[in-house]
């Protein structure tokens, strides 16, 4: 009976370990059940963002190419035009000569061929030449 309130001291010490333990599993697991709910926030943050940069990529490609469709049609008309004015002048018998005239830059500029022989005109500023061909 001498180790008997040592005994039940120790079987107290014991329980209180236990309910200790019981709080501790209890605040493992809501910490656990936090840190997952605040991963899966992150992730579906870093999903969210993800998908928000996409759809505003291709909302700039579409306007890009809504831009490009309307400069096309510009330029188709431009290249009608054109043909339309080289028809007209060949059905006129013009035969104009294009080439590629070189400068001492190294810049390439298209130039005509003029009618050899003949004299320019205009003014020193502004001096003109009859083309070749016409």
């Amino acid at each position: 009976m001498l180790f008997a309130p040592l005994a039940k001291g120790f079987t107290q010490q014991i329980e209180d370990a236990h309910r200790a333990a019981i709080i501790l599993d209890k605040q493992a697991m809501k910490f656990s059940d936090r840190a997952f709910a605040i991963i899966l926030a992150g992730a579906v943050g870093a999903l969210a963002l993800i998908v928000l940069g996409l759809w505003a990529s291709l909302s700039w490609q579409r306007a890009e190419l809504a831009n490009l469709a309307l400069e096309k049609a510009d330029r188709q008309g431009e290249i009608d035009g054109m043909k339309a004015t080289a028809q007209k002048m060949r059905d006129q018998g013009l035969k104009i000569e294009f080439g590629n005239c070189g400068e001492n830059k190294g810049r390439v500029r298209i130039c005509v061929a003029i009618e050899p022989g003949l004299k320019p005109w205009g003014t020193e500023q502004a001096p003109f030449a009859i083309l070749k061909g016409y």
